[in-house]
């Protein structure tokens, strides 16, 4: 009986303990400057603009998505982990009329603060430049804020 016993226990303890470390936080992504092929008019992004920021940090990766009333995007490194201060990123996009797509481009001068956001991390800030945006040849920098939403 202890053999059983023991044997049901050990996958429920495993399952608890591959469980990944995930931290979430929310704010506002604000564009401080647009170069390029972005344009003023919409949907393409501008200097000025702002998104609802949802930034996400786990033992599996790095990610951050941005929505506002007719756009979200989705932002990954190319290669699974986290951000570092230079790179490639790959992503999705959704805008009104159905405009859906696949986002792949660059990042640089990017930087999150804390280095390590963790579960006691009150909030993160993160800057740095995004090319092709929302669009081929657009050139964005950022800065973004987002307070630490447990639970979310």
């Amino acid at each position: 009986m202890r053999i059983v016993f023991a044997a049901a226990i050990v996958p429920v303890l495993t399952v608890a303990q591959t469980q990944a470390a995930e931290f979430r936080f929310q704010g506002t992504f604000f564009i401080t400057g647009a170069a390029g092929s972005c344009g003023d008019s919409e949907p393409v992004a501008t200097e000025g603009d702002n998104y609802v920021f949802a930034y996400r940090l786990s033992d599996e990766g790095e990610a951050f998505a941005l929505f506002d009333t007719r756009k979200a995007y989705q932002f990954e490194p190319a290669r699974a982990g986290r951000f570092g201060a230079s790179g490639t990123y790959t992503g999705a996009k959704i805008k009104s009329g159905a405009d859906t797509g696949e986002l792949a481009g660059k990042y640089s001068a990017f930087k999150v603060s804390p280095g390590t956001p963790r579960a006691d991390s009150e909030q993160v800030l993160v800057t740095g430049k995004i090319t092709n945006f929302d669009r081929n040849g657009c050139t964005v920098t950022f800065s973004a804020s987002g307070a630490h939403r447990p639970g979310f």
